[in-house]
């Protein structure tokens, strides 16, 4: 009796040691398989900024696979702290590789706040999906590796589809850590805010508007939350590491334009958001999701309703970016471009008289330069976001006119714009001022082309610039008035003297002197 209770006893202390094994193995490869989805992202992620692509490819993966990505995947941190708004879990370490500082936790989780303050109530972008069942969103923060700044995670396999069938995910943000290695070009909690606001929107995307098709609407997706980054943060301009891989590839189709995936191509958003208005990106996002998933005819479509059009935009754009030299002072299109070569947009130089025969891609932009006796004339031409044909175009120039053929015409714009001569006047000369509302004329002709833009500087003799005034684009003729009322920039009426002004129109600059006199 004693050795049948003996044995039963060992019996059932195997029993117990077997299912005790099962439960640590099972935990150990929970662990390492959350340590190999992170790791796996990392080495996905081919050294962009933003690893959300990567993250995404590896959630589609693992659904086709019957092994979606789950709530218990998500990273298991040392502690976390709800912000002020009880929307936002930011999950940190105290100590180890992935240790944060008390300070860099507070701001993670008061720039989160700002986030969705920003995307959601002031641009008006719904509501993404809570990650988890307690109506928050949640953040973690992570040593990152490749230099990575953060990437946004699905927790589970599509909640539901948008009527273009795209799938929407619920997803959690990583970030990392303390960005302080050298692979950042912006640093500690700046970095960290630009990338939370950067995240905040790709959750927006991937539960509000849906997942897109993977190849061909990436930069998309991207330059969208670039210019949220932007649009949040203007005087932190980390977009601009991005522009060397954006502008010298102007001529490729606009979806294949920037290696980078979009992050260049944030200033294309800026554009449009600064010539109409903010609400015309979150327009297009709606378009995308609910007519067609296509992300060209979406801004097509848009842009319709404005009475303009891609194709037109894309020119208007392109002449913008050849005043690359100019700051674009309070009134810009465009954010300040001063610390990129203008040298990287391409330019094909066309011979006075020659025509030359090319293909243009579609939805791209090419360049072209005449030299007519001592002007260099510049023009844009575009093609429009048909993608059927890819027909070829020549073009050329007569005594600095532009012209071009094809028997595709329709693909492209209707006519391009020239920056083109550009004469001046100035009166009453010489300028007599009182400080009683006396006005200085400065007139800039450029008929028979219609100017994009058009600004005026005006210098001291000692070349300390006095006053910045800049004209939006009209849309009536090619006459400019600018106005100066003797003042700096800061409103002190200036000296008597002689001074200096540069008329730039479009990419003509012309520069000629004028006499101020003070009556008292």
């Amino acid at each position: 009796m004693l050795l049948h209770t003996v044995r039963s006893f060992r019996l059932l202390l195997l029993i117990v040691a077997f299912f005790a094994f099962l439960i640590i193995k099972d935990a150990r490869q929970s662990y390492a398989q959350k340590r190999t989805i992170l790791e796996e992202i990392a080495n996905a992620n081919d050294d962009n900024h933003c690893g959300t692509e990567a993250a995404m490819v590896i959630a589609r993966q693992r659904i086709k696979a019957g092994k979606p990505l789950s709530i218990s995947d998500a990273p298991v941190m040392q502690d976390s702290l709800i912000s002020v708004s009880g929307k936002f879990m930011i999950h940190y370490d105290h100590t180890g590789k992935n240790a944060a500082t008390s300070e860099y936790v507070a701001a993670a989780a008061l720039n989160a706040d700002q986030a969705a303050l920003l995307e959601i109530d002031t641009l008006g972008y719904p509501k993404p999906p809570y990650t988890f069942a307690d109506s928050m969103w949640h953040i973690y923060l992570i040593e990152q590796g490749n230099g990575v700044y953060g990437l946004t995670i699905s927790v589970n396999q599509p909640f539901d589809y948008s009527p273009t069938s795209l799938p929407k995910y619920r997803s959690y943000i990583v970030i990392d850590r303390d960005f302080s290695e050298d692979r950042y070009t912006t640093k500690g909690i700046d970095a960290a805010r630009l990338t939370i606001f950067h995240e905040f929107h790709h959750l927006i995307q991937y539960g509000d508007y849906g997942y897109g098709q993977l190849n061909r609407d990436i930069n998309f997706r991207e330059m969208t939350s670039v210019w949220l980054e932007m649009r949040s943060t203007p005087l932190i301009p980390d977009y601009l590491q991005y522009l060397p891989n954006y502008l010298p590839n102007l001529q490729l189709i606009f979806d294949r334009a920037d290696s980078d995936h979009g992050y260049g191509q944030s200033i294309w958003m800026r554009f449009l958001a600064k010539r109409f208005d903010d609400k015309i990106i979150r327009t297009v996002w709606e378009w995308y999701s609910t007519k067609k998933s296509d992300f060209l005819l979406a801004f097509d479509s848009v842009l319709a309703t404005k009475q303009s059009s891609f194709c037109d935009e894309y020119k208007r754009f392109g002449t913008l970016m050849m005043q690359s030299g100019h700051r674009y002072r309070g009134s810009d299109f465009l954010p300040d471009l001063e610390r990129y070569p203008s040298n990287l947009i391409p330019v094909n130089i066309l011979s006075n008289g020659g025509d030359v025969t090319m293909s243009i891609n579609p939805a791209s932009m090419a360049i072209y330069q005449c030299v007519s006796g001592a002007k260099t004339h510049t023009y844009i031409l575009t093609r429009n976001t048909d993608i059927s044909e890819s027909p070829d175009a020549t073009v050329g120039c007569q005594d600095g006119i532009f012209h071009f053929s094809s028997a595709f015409v329709q693909t492209y714009c209707d006519t391009s714009f020239s920056l083109a001569n550009v004469e001046t006047k100035v009166f009453p000369q010489p300028f007599l001022l009182s400080g009683n509302g006396e006005k200085l004329n400065i007139l800039a002709s450029d008929k028979p082309y219609r100017p994009i833009s058009s600004y005026v500087n005006i210098y001291a003799v000692d070349n300390t610039l006095v006053r910045h005034i800049e004209v939006y684009p009209s849309p009536y003729g090619g006459n400019w008035f600018h106005i100066w009322d003797g003042r700096d920039d800061i409103g002190v009426l200036v000296a008597s003297g002689v001074y200096y002004y540069s008329v730039t129109t479009d990419n003509e600059r012309t520069v000629g002197k004028l006499i101020l006199l003070r009556s008292k």
